[in-house]
């Protein structure tokens, strides 16, 4: 439905046979299916393509704005992807852009003080019985259970990381694509990225902090990897599904506010789940009379007015 997403699809490249029928990419992922890690995986993949040398009028097409560095009528430079960041329609920035260079980079006087690290916040163990049997007790028994990390799937990898994991996609020791072996697990998507680089020696780490609230300090669970998530979620509603804020209903502002404060407080760049004007756990649909005005403005008084963001860079 909308132009500006339309434009940033991938294109399936069956495309370029002459007839000017754009096809764009799918895996027709279901909720839990195998498809949606590797829908993932295409996106790392296409991301890789993005910038340096192999700038071209169709990688320009990702750019977000139209005030790109240009020279003339040449084609716009387009440094490659470092940062791969994954988020969904549900999911909206809690952080500035200079906070969010301040968090990634670590820049002060536009200096970097920090190494490129990738954040994920993850677990080796299951942390319930349907983790222990949809997840670690279906996964093929090629991957050895001491690499089986679970991650939520909203996660940031520095371009070093994702290099990695597209390289492993084919591994000698086991028969067909790595994607494979999670087949028969629920919701893979959790378990890939986390599970693929233990497998590759990044993650390493044996006893991470698990689930024991809201980190006081980022701790390390391999090299240049935090165990740290990117974007808060509420699980407090319910086990199986995140409390989603609806952003458009009149008298539910303090409600999502406090969501962003706890976010920001805890140094998280994304938030979710906020909806607009549809019903979720707990909330109720939204009618057109019963709505307020919402927009990039009135988002970013909100994120202004609800705390110092701590970045802990």
């Amino acid at each position: 439905k909308s132009p500006w997403l339309k434009e940033r699809l991938l294109i399936d490249k069956r495309s370029n046979i002459g007839d000017n029928l754009v096809r764009y990419h799918t895996r027709r992922p279901e909720w839990g299916s195998v498809e949606i890690t590797r829908a993932m995986i295409d996106l790392v993949e296409e991301g890789l393509q993005i910038g340096g040398s192999s700038t071209s009028t169709d990688t320009c097409r990702f750019i977000s704005t139209s005030t790109a560095n240009s020279v003339g009528d040449s084609e716009p430079f387009i440094p490659p992807v470092d940062r791969f960041i994954f988020v969904s329609e549900s999911c909206l920035p809690i952080a500035t852009i200079e906070e969010v260079e301040s968090a990634l980079y670590g820049k002060q006087n536009g200096q970097d003080t920090t190494s490129p690290k990738s954040w994920i916040k993850a677990r080796n163990t299951p942390n319930n019985g349907y983790a222990r049997q949809q997840q670690w007790e279906r996964m093929s028994r090629a991957i050895p259970v001491d690499n089986i990390w679970k991650a939520d799937q909203w996660i940031l990898l520095i371009r070093e990381h994702a290099e990695a994991v597209v390289r492993a996609c084919r591994v000698a020791s086991i028969r067909g694509e790595l994607w494979e072996c999670f087949r028969r697990t629920r919701a893979s998507d959790e378990l890939y990225f986390p599970t693929v680089l233990s497998l590759l020696g990044i993650i390493t780490a044996s006893k991470p902090k698990q689930d024991s609230g809201v980190d006081t300090a980022d701790s390390s669970i391999g090299v240049n990897v935090l165990n740290r998530r990117i974007t808060y979620c509420d699980w407090s509603m319910s086990a199986k599904n995140p409390a989603s804020f609806n952003v458009l209903a009149k008298g539910r502002k303090a409600e999502y506010n406090g969501a962003v404060r706890k976010a920001r407080d805890e140094g998280c760049l994304f938030a979710r789940k906020f909806v607009a004007g549809e019903a979720g756990p707990g909330r109720p649909s939204t009618s057109a009379s019963e709505s307020v005005e919402f927009d990039t403005n009135s988002w970013l008084d909100t994120i202004l007015h609800c705390g110092e963001f701590e970045s802990r860079s």
